[in-house]
């Protein structure tokens, strides 16, 4: 009994502790070789409202694998404000050269209000870049957290 008693006080602070997230995730597989950064940027300009447009890489994680640790992944982020909101998206190529595409907004512990705000213009970038840049970018997976 003191062994359950014990197991469900644990599982109350840790599920008390965890905080909450809120928000869209859109993600997908890409089928391109490589990027054409040039046209994604050009792509977002088109949209009305969206400003401040960046573009970085970064590295991202390293497989370790039976071979050893793999080359680290590319990540190419595109950020952006959109009617005072901030925004990116980004594209992870992992050694096998596949890309993933994804569209986050959350926010941890409040629920934004704007979600649905961005959900508007996520599907507007989405749709330039795929149309603009001939980059399948169609989210296969949507999520709304709540």
């Amino acid at each position: 009994m003191k062994k359950k008693l014990l197991l469900l006080m644990t599982l109350s602070i840790i599920i008390i502790g965890c905080d909450t997230v809120h928000g869209v995730i859109r993600y997908s597989t890409v089928n391109t070789v490589k990027l054409p950064v040039k046209c994604i940027i050009d792509s977002l300009e088109v949209i009305k409202g969206i400003s401040n447009i960046k573009y970085q890489t970064e590295e991202g994680s390293q497989r370790l694998t039976f071979n050893g640790i793999e080359q680290p992944e590319i990540i190419d982020r595109f950020s952006y404000t959109y009617d005072g909101l901030y925004g990116n998206f980004y594209f992870i190529t992992n050694e096998e050269g596949v890309i993933e595409f994804r569209h986050t907004y959350i926010g941890i512990n409040y629920n934004p209000p704007e979600i649905g705000k961005m959900k508007q213009i996520m599907l507007k970038i989405e749709n330039s870049v795929s149309q603009r840049c001939e980059i399948d970018v169609s989210t296969n997976i949507i999520e709304d957290i709540k």
